[in-house]
C-alpha cells in the first residue's frame, strides 16, 4: 500500500524529502542553505525539484531555473551565467550583497 502524499503535494512516499525542503525554506533567511538532489534516471528528481520550486515560490522566494547543455560544457560558468542573468535586475530589491535592502 502506498503512502499518502503531503497536503498540497502530488508526490507519493516523499514525506521525508518534503520535510527537508520545508525545514530548509523555513530556516533559509536565518541560516542560508543548500540542497543536493541525486539519483538515477526515473527516480523522481525532476518532480522533487518542481515541488521545491513551487514551495519556495509559495513562500515569496525568487526561483531561478537553468538547464545545462553539452555544447556549452567547455564555457566556464555558462550555466551560472544563464541562471543569474535574470536576477541581476532584482539585486537592489532583495537586499543581496551589493544591493540596497530598502527595495
Amino acid at each position: 500500500m502506498g503512502e499518502a502524499a503531503s497536503p498540497g503535494s502530488l508526490l507519493l512516499g516523499r514525506e521525508s524529502e518534503l520535510g527537508v525542503l520545508d525545514q530548509l525554506f523555513d530556516d533559509v533567511h536565518v541560516r542560508g542553505g543548500s540542497l543536493e538532489v541525486t539519483g538515477g534516471p526515473g527516480v523522481g528528481k525532476s518532480a522533487l525539484l518542481g515541488e521545491a520550486a513551487a514551495r519556495a515560490a509559495d513562500r515569496g522566494m525568487l526561483v531561478l531555473r537553468v538547464t545545462g547543455v553539452q555544447s556549452e560544457a567547455w564555457l566556464a560558468f555558462a550555466g551560472l551565467h544563464y541562471l543569474l542573468r535574470p536576477a541581476l535586475g532584482h539585486l537592489d530589491q532583495r537586499g543581496w550583497p551589493g544591493g540596497s535592502s530598502s527595495g
